[in-house]
Parts: structure tokens; C-alpha cells; sequence
């Protein structure tokens, strides 16, 4: 007779313990992102920017980079067109001779040889960067995102 009370004992309060654990995870989510987003610029500055909303299924969001001739670069990313993401990148290199070298909607790299610099993109972000120093013909990565 005792075990049979316990085991109901057990399951009920099993049970609450479940549905107070459910309710707590919808509520909030483990996985939510609450902290505010940060974009970064050469000059170590940085730039409060909104949270992106969601979008729906299968529509592409665009990054992008741009470079100037000093070295000076800007990356953008979870834009929902491919102008805003190169306007982004635009404004956070910040520098008169900055030009949108790679656009992409997964990752994004800029390689660069001492004279010249190359876009490249990818599925990841070890494919984007192999990309662009292939399309450049060697150097080295000079700056990498995906999002």
C-alpha cells in the first residue's frame, strides 16, 4: 500500500516539476539571444545597432565587406537586400576609398597580398576564406563574418 502512495507521490510531483520547467522555457528560451548587437570598425569605435527581426523561410540575408586601400575595413551582416548590406559595410569602413569587395548570404572573407585585395564567399567560413585567396592567387586572410 505505501509503495503504491509513494509512486503516486513521485509521479505527480514529477510531473509539476516537468510543466513548471516547460512553462519556464517558453517563456524564455535557452537559446534567446538578449544581449544588444555591437558592429566594430578598425578604429576600435564601436556602433549600437537593432536586433535584426525574423524573416520568413527560404529569403536570403546578405553581409558584405568592404576595404580601403589602407587596410581599413567594414563588415555588415543580416540584412534582408544585398543594397543595405553593401551600405553597412560602406559605413563602417568609413574611409573615402572603401569599395564592397564581397557580398554573400552565409559567409564572406577578404584576402589580401600586399598590394591587392580579393572577395570571397562560401558556405562556411573556411570555404569563403580559401575562396578569396584562391581568386587572388595566395596572401593572406585580411578579415572574415558569417552570420
Amino acid at each position: 500500500m505505501r509503495t503504491k502512495v509513494w509512486r503516486k507521490v513521485s509521479l505527480a510531483v514529477g510531473g509539476a516539476v516537468a510543466a513548471a520547467a516547460m512553462i519556464v522555457a517558453l517563456v524564455h528560451p535557452f537559446d534567446a539571444q538578449t544581449h544588444r548587437a555591437v558592429a566594430h570598425n578598425p578604429t576600435g569605435s564601436s556602433l549600437a545597432m537593432r536586433p535584426v527581426p525574423p524573416v520568413p523561410p527560404n529569403t536570403p540575408i546578405y553581409g558584405a565587406i568592404a576595404v580601403a586601400d589602407n587596410g581599413a575595413a567594414g563588415k555588415s551582416w543580416g540584412h534582408r537586400t544585398r543594397a543595405n548590406a553593401e551600405i553597412a559595410a560602406l559605413q563602417m569602413c568609413n574611409h573615402p576609398t572603401c569599395k564592397v569587395l564581397s557580398v554573400f548570404t552565409r559567409c564572406g572573407a577578404i584576402a589580401h597580398d600586399g598590394s591587392e585585395y580579393h572577395g570571397g564567399i562560401g558556405r562556411t567560413r573556411d570555404v569563403a576564406e580559401r575562396d578569396a585567396k584562391a581568386r587572388l592567387g595566395g596572401g593572406w586572410i585580411l578579415t572574415s563574418v558569417c552570420h
